[in-house]
């Protein structure tokens, strides 16, 4: 009978003061969920309208697309679909170059291991190209012009 007693005082006695104890804590007014990052954007050339966007920070590359009112008729579109990754998170500062047909584009990697698109007018013949035009290639040095002229 003992133990009935103290069960029933712990059950109805413990229980009811631990309920009424609950708190919720608001956030600070740093992390609102309203409060959006953003980001800022260029894209060039073979857009509607190209120039700088300001953006959320969680906007994909196809994103910008839309913000600069999609391709133009002149816009490379194999090239886009062969090189550019739609998917892609976007970084702030980030520059992107859309190509017209026709116009040549060579990658480089640039030192955060992304690559970056360098247009030229002039295709350059790496079978029969001298050196110093080798050299004016980007990404292209005195070591890797040794390289290609020797493996030929």
């Amino acid at each position: 009978m003992i133990f009935f007693a103290y069960g029933l005082i712990g059950l109805f006695g413990v229980n009811k003061t631990d309920s009424e104890n609950i708190v919720f804590e608001s956030k600070s007014a740093g992390n609102s969920p309203t409060e959006i990052k953003t980001i800022s954007i260029d894209i060039e050339d073979a857009v509607v309208n190209p120039g700088a966007y300001k953006l959320s920070q969680d906007f994909r590359i196809q994103d910008v697309f839309v913000a600069a009112g999609g391709l133009s008729a002149q816009a490379d579109r194999k090239y886009i679909a062969k090189n550019i990754n739609l998917a892609i998170k976007l970084t702030d500062g980030t520059k992107i170059y859309i190509p017209n047909l026709g116009e040549a584009v060579i990658q480089t990697s640039v030192p955060d291991g992304s690559t970056q698109g360098v247009t030229t007018d002039v295709l350059i013949n790496i079978n029969t190209a001298s050196e110093p035009e080798l050299d004016s290639l980007p990404g292209i040095g005195p070591v890797t012009v040794q390289k290609i002229i020797s493996g030929r």
